[in-house]
């Protein structure tokens, strides 16, 4: 038997070359198995990107509170009336603390007007429209947004000055009945739901209307 590294003569029985040390014959060592590392994953981190936040808010205007802002302009004017007369008479302090009164009043009521259309509004999602009215009183409710097929806009003199107005949907069945009058920015929630209307296939709603 010969060495198959360098070739010279092995003895039988023999398992290593004497000239080279190399391995000839003989049981072969049992190999270690070896051992895989496997790279450590770290945990996934799934960050929502406002998955259930709403397309569009269309929030309300203070001075949608028609007949509260009346009231605080009637209490505005006489307070300021009387102040000036009170001022202008020489015994008129009683009228001066009855106006400082109606004005505290007046100041009280719009802010009232002002705290409770700042908590209320309309969340447009994709598939449903909720309504949230009230500070004291809360008020939610929720309906199924139904395709639409029109929108317009009425504002009055007042409306354009204020940027406010009644927002007009027309819609396809019953669906949802969602009160948008007195708006805020009436023009920006027309844009969004002609984009709406764009959007949508109205093709599998034909045959629902066809008597």
């Amino acid at each position: 038997m010969f060495c198959p590294k360098c070739g010279s003569n092995v003895p039988e029985g023999n398992a290593y070359c004497p000239q080279c040390g190399a391995r000839v014959g003989g049981t072969p060592l049992p190999q270690q198995p070896q051992q895989v590392q496997q790279p450590q994953q770290q945990p996934q981190q799934v960050q929502q990107r406002g998955a259930g936040a709403p397309e569009y808010v269309a929030k309300m205007s203070v001075w949608a509170y028609r007949w509260q802002m009346v009231v605080f302009v009637v209490l505005l004017c006489l307070g300021v009336l009387g102040l000036i007369g009170g001022i202008a008479t020489p015994e008129g302090e009683g009228i001066i603390i009855l106006s400082v009164g109606l004005l505290v009043v007046a100041l009280l009521f719009w802010l009232f007007c002002f705290v409770e259309a700042k908590c209320s509004y309309i969340e447009f999602y994709r598939d449903k429209i909720v309504t949230r009215h009230g500070v004291i009183d809360k008020k939610m409710r929720q309906s199924v947004f139904t395709p639409i097929v029109g929108v317009s806009v009425e504002q009055s003199l007042n409306g354009r000055i204020w940027n406010y107005g009644n927002v007009i949907i027309d819609k396809m069945g019953r669906g949802w009945d969602i009160d948008t009058t007195g708006i805020k920015d009436p023009e920006g929630l027309k844009r969004y739901l002609e984009g709406r209307i764009s959007a949508t296939d109205y093709s599998g709603f034909n045959n629902m209307f066809v008597q």
